[in-house]
Order: C-alpha cells, then sequence, then structure tokens
C-alpha cells in the first residue's frame, strides 16, 4: 500500500512538473511571436526577424513561426538588394509578400512602400541610360547640340541611383568631346564667314579696279598727283602700292589702292630757321606760301598762275630745297622737253628762268 502511495505521488509530481515546462515553452513562443508581428508593424525588420527565431527555438517545426520568418527575411534582403542597386532582384524578391495561405498582415503595408520604391528607381534609372543613349546616338550624327542638351539633362539628375556609375564619367567626357567639336566648327564657320568677306570685298574692289600694276600705280599718281614730285616704288600689298616721294623739304610715303584712292605720309622734313611762311597741310593741296601770298594754288589738277608765268603753260610743279621748279611748255617758244622752265624761291617769292 505504501510503496503504490509512493509511486502514485511521484507521477503526479512528475505530471505536474512537465506541465509547467511545456506551459514555459508555450508563453516564451507566444511573446516571441507576438513581438516579432509587433516589430513588423513598426517596419523594424532586423528585430522581427530574430523575434520570429526565437520563436522557433522553443518551437522548431511551428509552421507559422517558419513562414513569417522566411517572409521578413526575404524583404530584408531585398532591403540589402536595393542598397547594392540590384533593383529588379529586389523587386522579384518582395512580389510574392506576404504569402498568401500563411501572410503576415503586417508585412503588407511595408511591401508594398519597398515596391513602389523599387518600381519607381528602376524607372528613373531606365531614364538615364535612355538619356545617355540617345546622346551617344546623336553625337555619332554630329548633331552635338542635341546631343549635350539630352548629356546636360542626364547630369542634372541624381545620378547616384546608377548601379553603372562609370556611365557618369562616360557622360562627361562624351560632353566634353562634344563641346570641343562644336567649339571647332564655331571656328571653320567664323573661317569661312571672313574669307566670304574677303571674297567679296577682292570681288568689289576688282569691279571697281582702275589699276593693276605698280607702274600703272605710278602713271596714275604723277597724272593726279603731279605736285608729289619723282615717286620710287617701293612694295605692293593686298592691292595697295607703296611709293616713296622726295619733295621740297620733305620724305613722303605715297599709296594708292586699286580703286584709286591716295593716302599721304610725312616720313621726314627738314625746317629753316629763315623760311617766314605757313607749312602746307598736304602735297595734295600744292601750296607754297610765303608770308600771306599763294605763289601757286591747285586748282582742279591745273595750277593757276597767279598772275607770275603769263608766257608759260604750266603741267606741275615739285618742291626743291627753298625752290620750287615749274614744270610745263614756254607760250612763246613752244618748248616742253621735261626739265624745269622756271623756279620760284619759296621764301623771297623771286622767279628765274
Amino acid at each position: 500500500m505504501k510503496i503504490k502511495s509512493i509511486v502514485l505521488i511521484i507521477g503526479v509530481i512528475l505530471m505536474c512538473l512537465l506541465g509547467a515546462c511545456s506551459h514555459s515553452k508555450n508563453e516564451a513562443y507566444d511573446n516571441a511571436m507576438t513581438q516579432g508581428e509587433k516589430y513588423v508593424k513598426q517596419a523594424n525588420m532586423e528585430k522581427a526577424e530574430a523575434s520570429f527565431e526565437m520563436a522557433l527555438t522553443t518551437n522548431k517545426n511551428d509552421p507559422r513561426a517558419k513562414a513569417y520568418l522566411n517572409q521578413v527575411k526575404e524583404y530584408n534582403k531585398a532591403q540589402e538588394l536595393m542598397k547594392e542597386k540590384q533593383y529588379e532582384k529586389a523587386q522579384k524578391l518582395v512580389k510574392g509578400l506576404p504569402y498568401k495561405n500563411e501572410g503576415l498582415n503586417n508585412l503588407e503595408k511595408a511591401v508594398n512602400k519597398l515596391e513602389s520604391s523599387l518600381s519607381g528607381l528602376i524607372k528613373e534609372e531606365k531614364s538615364m541610360i535612355n538619356l545617355y543613349q540617345d546622346a551617344k546616338n546623336e553625337s555619332e550624327k554630329k548633331n552635338y547640340k542635341t546631343a549635350n542638351d539630352k548629356l546636360e539633362k542626364l547630369l542634372k539628375k541624381d545620378t547616384s541611383i546608377l548601379a553603372d556609375q562609370k556611365l557618369i564619367e562616360t557622360a562627361e567626357k562624351l560632353l566634353n568631346k562634344n563641346k570641343a567639336a562644336l567649339k571647332k566648327e564655331a571656328e571653320k564657320e567664323e573661317a569661312t564667314q571672313k574669307e566670304q568677306q574677303r571674297t567679296k570685298k577682292k570681288a568689289d574692289t576688282t569691279s571697281n579696279k582702275l589699276i593693276n600694276n605698280a607702274q600703272e600705280a605710278q602713271a596714275y599718281i604723277q597724272k593726279n598727283m603731279p605736285q608729289a614730285g619723282s615717286l620710287t616704288f617701293t612694295s605692293e600689298e593686298n592691292g595697295i602700292y607703296y611709293f616713296s616721294a622726295v619733295s621740297g623739304l620733305a620724305d613722303w610715303i605715297i599709296t594708292v589702292d586699286a580703286a584709286g584712292n591716295f593716302t599721304e605720309e610725312v616720313v621726314s622734313e627738314e625746317t629753316s630757321d629763315d623760311e617766314e611762311y605757313a607749312e602746307s597741310e598736304s602735297w595734295s593741296e600744292a601750296k607754297i606760301m610765303s608770308g600771306e601770298a599763294d605763289w601757286i594754288t591747285a586748282v582742279e589738277n591745273h595750277f593757276a598762275t597767279s598772275g607770275y608765268f603769263d608766257d608759260v603753260e604750266i603741267d606741275s610743279h615739285a618742291r626743291r630745297g627753298d625752290y620750287v621748279s615749274i614744270y610745263g611748255k614756254n607760250k612763246v617758244t613752244g618748248i616742253a622737253d621735261g626739265n624745269e622752265i622756271s623756279y620760284v624761291n619759296r621764301i623771297t617769292g623771286e622767279i628765274s628762268y
């Protein structure tokens, strides 16, 4: 009797101990699962994953804990793939979340948000890649301006989302290459315009051309500027003929272009303290001054005698130091051999024959 009672008591005690242990395990499982779902609702998926793992340590074969843990792990893996810019892989991973039969309802909101972000990133990345490809195609067609507009639009975007960061470096290089090509085109266009202007100017000059060579230039000056005296041809540059002239007290440079336009420049000039006359402004005025008297006046390329040379038909004159040599024909003798037929002292006004 006593032995049976002892066995019964021991059995009851064991049953009580086993029941308490089982109750403790169930409580730990329930707490872990509840805590895991709470973290999912808070979008704290790392802690949720740890909670569901704890639930499985108390109940290794529990299908609900396994399903919840797998869903959270897949979500966290998708998050990692997104950080690694593997957007399409991440999108595929979250497509099936939460599981249809063993769904973690609180996970649905977080999944929808993640899926929306991934869709936006995929769309934007494709847009950038397409922009670059379009720009490259335009560049190959030498449409550099259009290509650069697309490249600049690309580089203004948040390019950090691109998985292939080399694309940005390539885009920047292409942009600089296109800018260099545009600059070269602009320089070529400018050179072409200048050449066209030169050609037009040359054509305009040719249409008004009176002089074709140095001999014609010298003859033209001597005919229209006889007061220039003796001429020496020095050079020709771009249709402009240069002559040196020594007349009176000055050395001159006289130029004439193909259209017959003159320029005059004094390069050196001697002065006399005894001369009390005003200097002429230029040889083309052909004025020789003594006090207030004009000894010779230019009138339409001929010279009025002012009453001093009634017997001389004057063709031209030239300064020779203090004198002015008069060239022409003696009306009485009719002689015109190219030598001077008279001269005037510029200071005194004295006339000699």
